[in-house]
């Protein structure tokens, strides 16, 4: 089973406070595979603060409360939310309109709309409304051609469309009772269905719902670094580890507290591989390998330094050179650092699941992003969308249909529709697109760089 997501509105997350519609496929279509072939790659520009990020963080948002149980719970806990969502608005809207298909474009099962609005009650955000929809007619884009399969509001399930069977019905609505505040419906049901059906044919009743559950485990979203906020609790513990050997190896108590004090002491890298699993990851390693020898031809194997700690070995990973040279990768350059950092993302891809990469250029050669774009485009089986500053790829999506966005600070999307032998990248650079003027000149900067002068 595979997944092609179609539409996507969003509202109410980070500067974003209006709906914003983002396309990835014409409004109607029948062959799955034609669709596929012209829709699966979409870049999204915007300037510094527009809200592409914000784009990403809905997604982000989104599989949380599918694959997460309390997650609101939590996140209202660390106050988490109240940073995303728009602070005006207090108000968080999120609908995915996607379709199921199998491996071979053969069938195309069903087209959904999944929708989740969150808002503030009581000092935390919740669950207010959650609706499923399956589309009964052709056109994406009409709303009265979607059936209501199940609709939740203010913690409750309002109404119930699956089956004849009432008992279904009511042992639906009994197992996800005091649970919707906080998730939705669908894990609940899922999480509750030995309680829910009364045998394996049973099962068939709820297919839309494991449908549902399965596209949000297609879905994988890459941050920068910088935009993730969250502390790592292997990571502290690792680097505790370190501080306590530094102590130890130092005898001069009073160079260790300089050290510490300036932040001297080097950054613990490791990763934390359960033994059981380190054949897999030694294999996944050696692909890396392979993968990043097609840009650097120098390097000849990437070793792993392993230790152990009870059920885990603690990885460190050295990359080889042929001229002898061998590095650690926290060393590594940064273009080489974010390469190995996307690379599962990139196997995502190639799998056919639906990869959101926030910033996907940064710290990329031009020429290397090019290539890996190319190869997505013609060679992978999955979805991938983008965040970018970099105008480079306008030049090969400008072929492809729904595959450039542009996104304005006042919340407003701009798709670029082929225009005889316009080139986006050149309009864009001139403030010719809708809603995206660049309003900055040189002499812009003129007086508010450098020291402040007394008038």
């Amino acid at each position: 089973m595979k997944y092609l997501l179609l539409k996507m509105k969003i509202n109410g997350i980070k500067n974003i406070d209006k709906e914003i519609n983002i396309q990835f496929a014409n409004a109607t279509f029948n062959n799955i595979e034609e669709c596929f072939q012209k829709s699966h790659v979409k870049a999204i520009y915007g300037t510094n603060g527009a809200g592409k990020t914000a784009i990403i963080q809905s997604i982000n948002l989104y599989k949380k409360i599918m694959i997460l149980n309390d997650y609101l719970a939590l996140e209202n806990a660390n106050g988490g939310l109240k940073n995303i969502i728009n602070q005006n608005s207090k108000k968080f809207s999120i609908e995915l309109i996607f379709n199921c298909y199998d491996d071979k474009f053969e069938k195309k099962y069903n087209i959904y709309s999944h929708y989740i609005c969150l808002e503030e009650k009581d000092g935390s955000f919740k669950i207010v409304e959650e609706t499923l929809k399956l589309l009964s007619g052709k056109n994406i884009n009409i709303d009265d051609k979607y059936k209501i399969i199940c609709h939740a509001q203010e913690g409750k399930i309002k109404e119930l469309n699956i089956c004849n069977n009432e008992n279904i019905n009511n042992n639906i609505k009994m197992s996800t009772m005091n649970l919707l505040w906080n998730n939705s419906f669908i894990p609940s049901i899922l999480n509750n269905i030995s309680n829910i059906i009364e045998n394996r044919d049973d099962v068939d009743n709820l297919i839309h719902f494991i449908f549902v559950y399965g596209f949000s485990h297609e879905l994988t979203i890459v941050f920068q670094d910088s935009d993730l906020n969250y502390i790592d609790f292997n990571s502290v513990s690792n680097q505790l580890d370190s501080i306590r050997k530094y102590q130890k190896n130092i005898k001069d108590n009073n160079t260790f507290q300089i050290l510490l004090g300036s932040n001297m002491l080097l950054k613990q890298s490791t990763r934390k591989i359960l033994k059981k699993n380190y054949d897999n990851y030694e294999k996944s390693i050696k692909q890396l390998t392979t993968f990043i020898k097609v840009f650097k031809e120098e390097l000849k194997n990437i070793d792993i330094k392993k230790d152990e700690n009870g059920d885990f070995f603690e990885c460190e990973l050295i990359l080889e050179y042929n001229d002898g040279r061998r590095i650690n990768e926290k060393y590594e350059s940064t273009g080489i650092k974010k390469i190995m950092y996307l690379y599962n993302a990139l196997c995502d891809i190639e799998i056919g699941k639906i990869v959101f990469i926030d910033e996907f250029d940064s710290n990329i050669h031009d020429v290397l992003l090019m290539k890996l774009l190319e190869y997505v485009i013609n060679y992978t089986e999955g979805q991938f969308i983008f965040t970018t500053h970099n105008l480079e790829p306008m030049e090969i999506l400008k072929k492809q249909s729904h595959a450039i966005d542009f996104l304005s600070t006042d919340s407003r999307i701009t798709s670029w529709a082929k225009n005889g032998n316009y080139s986006p990248s050149k309009l864009y650079r001139k403030g010719l697109i809708a809603y995206s003027p660049f309003n900055i000149e040189p002499f812009s900067f003129l007086g508010v760089l450098g020291e402040a002068k007394d008038e």
